[in-house]
């Protein structure tokens, strides 16, 4: 009589193995599928955080990536330099003045020397109640990244010298590049260096002139433009949640 009660034993034991790899490659691509789907939500929540309202519904909130929010920075540390370098008076001029170097390389240093060698800053002191503002024509602001850390940027500034019931006005075309360093609070919060300064400054003989009247309508309506967009995309996140 043949015996096969071992030849059945390998068999059944080869057909067992044959099983647990399979129960094993199912349960690595269980596994794979997981690891994908874990990371495709992670980068989901990277992009949005989540907030709740006063109702209590949660509400996604749109991050902006690391590229967009340096050109932000970029865009308010042109408004910073703005602030130091034409909006002044008497009792701010001294420590705007030192503010401003921080922002400032070489090239840009010498050109502000220049300036202060003829008086600019001075001109707040020795004249009772002088006093300048200006603001950046939103319109006319272009940014542009050129990479490892450089941007440049062009636009036109908007000034009104007050003195006493008399006004003048100027628009200073302005061309930059900047340089990515290290951040300083107080002095250079967004850790910016001005490397490059060109300043064209324009007397605007009639400022009630229809063309640089639409000129501040513009960039009112850039800037109102600008938070309107913000919003539209947020709303857009929102509505790609749901």
């Amino acid at each position: 009589m043949k015996i096969t009660l071992g030849q059945d034993f390998y068999k059944a034991l080869k057909k067992n193995n044959t099983g647990v790899w399979a129960m094993c490659i199912v349960t690595l691509l269980v596994s794979l599928y997981s690891i994908y789907s874990n990371r495709q939500v992670a980068l989901a929540f990277q992009k949005h955080i989540y907030a709740v309202d006063d109702k209590g519904e949660i509400i996604p909130l749109r991050l902006l990536d690391q590229k967009e929010t340096k050109l932000i920075e970029v865009k308010a540390n042109l408004d910073r330099f703005v602030n130091l370098y034409y909006q002044l008076d008497g009792y701010t001029v001294k420590n705007k003045q030192e503010k401003l170097m921080w922002l400032l390389g070489t090239q840009p240093t010498e050109k502000v020397k220049d300036r202060v060698n003829k008086g600019y800053f001075n001109d707040f002191l020795s004249i009772t109640g002088l006093q300048q503002k200006a603001f950046i024509l939103g319109q006319t602001l272009k940014v542009k990244e050129e990479g490892d850390g450089k941007y440049t940027a062009s636009f036109v500034v908007r000034i009104q010298r007050i003195n006493a019931d008399k006004s003048i006005f100027f628009n200073s075309e302005i061309e930059c590049t900047m340089i990515d360093v290290e951040q300083n609070y107080p002095y250079n919060p967004f850790g910016l260096l001005m490397i490059q300064l060109s300043e064209n400054l324009v007397r605007i003989e009639n400022p009630n002139d229809d063309v640089y009247r639409k000129e501040v309508e513009a960039s009112d309506k850039s800037y109102n433009q600008n938070v309107t967009i913000e919003k539209e995309k947020e709303n857009e996140d929102t509505n790609s949640e749901l």
